[in-house]
């Protein structure tokens, strides 16, 4: 009877063994073999990525941290740059003697204004330039924006951007006023200021004189400010807007009456003013559109008058004529645009993470 029960046990635990063999067979061996399956696809993809190139490396990891760091100081450079002309373009008045951030009273920056704007126009007549159009009434001209008070109290709140606008304008214009004074130094001529305008409205509830479009024999074609038809005014002008609340466009056309000869080297002074080297010391303004306008020609052909047969008389008649033909004056109109930039949008990048 024990040998029996003492066999049983050890059948049990064979049969046991058996069970267990076949189940692990059964439930073991098929992951093993999946798990070699997995390995060798982990290891093909990983060969892949290794032949492609696009898994980040350590060496690419540092790659990307030094580019990253580049971008950040080119956009560091990029506002520093552009804030000091900003500073430029901000800056009120020197006579007004304001502290940092202070806003001039109106009446005290209005007469400022005034007096400045009389300064630019007289310098350029004394060099023999006329202003607008016109003798005994003129018009056009430089178009300062000089608003009643009543119409700053009808702006509100709005008064103090007004006046900021309008020193703003100032700036614009004395760069062309200077621009034209150098060309004069330097033996140049320049006729007239025909027209200078700003494209959009220094206040939706504000108008003025300084509105009037040029029309009919006075008209200036300004290019790039989406005209519809040639010598007409842009309706509804909108300045662009920099990204990320970084600024917009201040854009101003100018027209001067001036020999032909003479352009090239106006809108050289208007992109890279001699008198101004420092982006510190200037407005960064560019170029975007101009046209040439010819208003008068010289008659195709001369009478000639002499006695035949004496070729002095002859020779002297067609000299006279020559003589007579003179260069006929221009009318350049040029678009520009002022980056008025915005230093305190200029975003703010956290440590590379590590």
């Amino acid at each position: 009877m024990d040998k029996l029960k003492q066999n049983a046990f050890w059948a049990g635990v064979l049969i046991a063994g058996a069970a267990l063999v076949i189940a692990f067979g059964a439930l073991v061996v098929p992951l093993w073999a999946k798990k070699a399956g997995l390995q060798n696809k982990v290891k093909g993809v990983w060969n892949n990525l290794k032949k492609e190139k696009t898994f980040p490396s350590d060496g690419d990891i540092e790659t990307h941290k030094k580019q990253r760091g580049e971008i950040i100081k080119a956009y560091a450079e990029f506002g520093i740059f552009y804030g000091q002309s900003s500073e430029h373009l901000q800056r009120w008045f020197p006579d007004l003697k304001l502290a940092v951030n202070a806003v001039p009273n109106r009446g005290n920056f209005m007469a400022s204004y005034r007096l400045e704007k009389d300064k630019v126009e007289q310098a350029l007549k004394a060099g023999g330039v006329k202003i607008g159009i016109g003798e005994e009434t003129v018009k056009f001209g430089f178009n300062w924006e000089d608003p009643e008070p009543a119409q700053f109290v009808a702006v509100g709140a709005d008064d103090t951007k007004v006046l900021k606008e309008i020193q703003k304008r100032f700036w614009a214009r004395e760069r062309v006023a200077k621009a034209i004074q150098t060309i004069l130094a330097e033996g140049g001529k320049v006729n007239r200021v025909h027209d200078f305008r700003f494209f959009r409205k220094l206040h939706p509830q504000m108008t003025g004189p300084w509105d009037a479009f040029p029309s009919a024999q006075d008209a200036v074609n300004y290019m790039a400010v989406g005209v519809t038809q040639a010598y007409m005014a842009p309706q509804n002008f909108q300045e662009y807007e920099l990204p990320q609340k970084l600024g917009r466009t201040i854009t101003f056309g100018f027209a001067l009456e001036l020999p032909y000869s003479q352009v090239p080297r106006v809108i050289s002074e208007i992109l890279n003013p001699a008198a101004e080297k420092g982006v510190a010391n200037r407005l960064l303004v560019n170029v975007i559109g101009s046209h040439v306008s010819i208003r008068e020609q010289n008659q195709p052909s001369e009478p000639v008058v002499y006695t035949v047969g004496d070729e002095a008389a002859r020779t002297a008649a067609i000299q006279k004529v020559k003589d007579a033909i003179k260069p006929i004056e221009v009318i350049l109109t040029v678009t520009c645009q002022i980056i008025d930039f915005e230093p305190s949008e200029l975003k703010k990048f956290e440590p590379a993470q590590e």
